[in-house]
């Protein structure tokens, strides 16, 4: 979360990305892409966040990845 918040986007995604691969239930990595969304909002690509958050919405719903 930092390294985007200091401009250092494609680290950041990197860093996420290889996250996903840890073991973790399903909600966790729900936040990881929570995080890769909006990394992708301070990065100013609306399209792939808005992709994310669609895929978010409906693989986390009702989960505490979203609230």
């Amino acid at each position: 979360m930092m390294l985007s918040r200091l401009g250092e986007h494609d680290r950041a995604l990197r860093l996420l990305d290889d996250l996903k691969y840890d073991q973790m239930k399903g909600e966790d990595k729900g936040y990881i892409d929570v995080e890769i969304a909006r990394t992708y909002v301070r990065m100013g690509d609306t399209s792939r966040a808005f992709d994310f958050y669609r895929f978010i919405d409906t693989t986390y719903r009702g989960t505490t990845a979203i609230e």
